[in-house]
């Protein structure tokens, strides 16, 4: 279970497709965590069918992509898309999240999340698990946010719209143009260089308003993480990318898109 970092995509942000079927035939690895940047829908058909050419399970890691669009996956054996529940994420709960899976998959799911006490004895296993149960108070928090799920979505993806609609005046920044492609825990945008990116995050700190960083630093640059190539892209997107809040609420829009875009102006001036 040693990971191997693969590199990504410069206009897409995901994982490689070349190079993608490069490390699969070159390390033999039986599983691929595709990461969803951001949450944001992505067509993995031709990903997908790469790693089934090679016998590898697929995990989609769509942390912060619940209630955003997302498509069947053929019939979904050793597909497996992951989306989080933590209280920062658009359905957020405190914590938790939501497997969706092939329905053969359902017993080793609900084993491995209940140590394994289901299936120790079972010659297909799996032989391990750990406590990934959720409690009652966090499914009923999860109850109470279906009810209101869908205006949530509709009020964050309203907010990128806001964003866009100002955004349309720059011409040197890169970020998504479908406000209904993702539920928008955060909203990323591209800076022009790293150093307009520290000083765009600087400014707005000092009117009180975080700008997050993402993915930053690349994994790429962890101690004793193996890489099957460098990742030059993802090394440079991770110093230049940077994340404007969104919000589910309206009260402070107008507040923090003034912050935004002063700040903006300022770090590109």
């Amino acid at each position: 279970m040693t990971p191997v970092v693969v590199d990504v995509d410069p206009e897409s942000w995901v994982i490689d497709g070349d190079l993608l079927c490069q490390a699969l035939t070159e390390t033999g690895a039986r599983a691929v965590m595709l990461v969803a940047p951001f949450g944001i829908a992505y067509d993995w058909t031709k990903e997908i069918a790469v790693c089934r050419e090679h016998g590898a399970a697929v995990i989609i890691d769509n942390a912060s992509g619940l209630g955003g669009p997302r498509a069947l996956h053929g019939n979904g054996e050793n597909i497996f898309e992951v989306f989080s529940m933590h209280a920062t994420k658009p359905f957020a709960i405190g914590e938790g999240g939501a497997i969706f899976a092939s329905l053969k998959s359902d017993m080793p799911l609900r084993a491995a999340l209940n140590f394994g006490l289901a299936s120790y004895q079972n010659a297909h296993g799996p032989f391990w698990g750990f406590n990934g149960k959720m409690s009652e108070l966090h499914a009923a928090v999860g109850l109470a946010q279906l009810a209101r799920f869908d205006r949530i979505v509709r009020q964050r993806q309203a907010y990128v719209r806001r964003y866009l609609a100002r955004l349309a005046t720059y011409s040197n920044l890169r970020y998504p143009l479908d406000s209904e492609a993702a539920s928008w825990q955060l909203f990323p945008i591209l800076m022009p260089t790293p150093q307009i990116a520290e000083r765009f995050v600087a400014t707005a700190a000092n009117e009180g308003l975080e700008i997050r960083r993402y993915y930053r630093p690349s994994l790429s640059e962890w101690p004793s993480t193996r890489i099957f190539s460098p990742c030059r892209v993802a090394e440079d997107l991770a110093e230049r990318m940077c994340a404007l809040p969104v919000r589910s609420a309206e009260p402070d829009a107008d507040l923090v898109m003034k912050i935004v875009f002063e700040a903006l102006d300022v770090a590109l001036d």
